[in-house]
């Protein structure tokens, strides 16, 4: 029969602070994201020392941040900004995307879904202006050819008459 360490648990218990509803927290803030965390439910429900719980409370917090800085990029944007990002993105360097990040907060690895969301918004705002610049170029070379057009014209018609 097994023997209950009451003073153990309690302890663990006031340790661990409302360990409980930090995770339910988690787990909201991550689906209202459109995100998953696997990992760290896992983790939290095979948890059984006060060092494990702990090092959960270390990393609820960091994906609670991670979390809060993925809903604050804004992950769906204009049509107009997704069109030129589409249009910007074969010549501007590869770099993590949202999907990376999601993955990482997925993995119970929010420190590196932090790194990898300032380096997707970098690689995101980079793919915006290729993009305008491309449309821009784009649209001066279409009003240079209409310009030669219409200078071919008249000089035909001023060389016709």
């Amino acid at each position: 029969m097994a023997r209950w360490d009451f003073e153990a648990a309690e302890q663990t218990m006031t340790a661990t602070g409302d360990l409980a509803a930090t995770a339910a927290a988690v787990q909201r803030d991550a689906t209202a994201a459109g995100l998953t965390v696997s990992a760290i439910r896992a983790a939290y429900e095979r948890a059984t020392t006060e060092r494990e719980y702990s090092r959960l409370a270390t990393t609820f917090a960091d994906t609670r941040r991670a979390v809060a800085a993925y809903r604050q990029t804004g992950n769906t944007p204009s049509r107009l900004a997704a069109l030129l990002r589409r249009v910007g993105a074969p010549v501007t360097q590869d770099g993590p995307s949202a999907t990376a990040v999601a993955v990482a907060i997925d993995q119970a690895r929010p420190l590196d879904a932090i790194d990898n969301l300032d380096a997707a918004r970098d690689a995101a705002r980079r793919e915006l202006v290729a993009g305008a610049a491309l449309v821009a170029g784009a649209v001066v070379l279409a009003g240079l050819g209409g310009v030669v057009a219409v200078r071919r014209r008249e000089r035909r018609a001023g060389s016709a008459g």
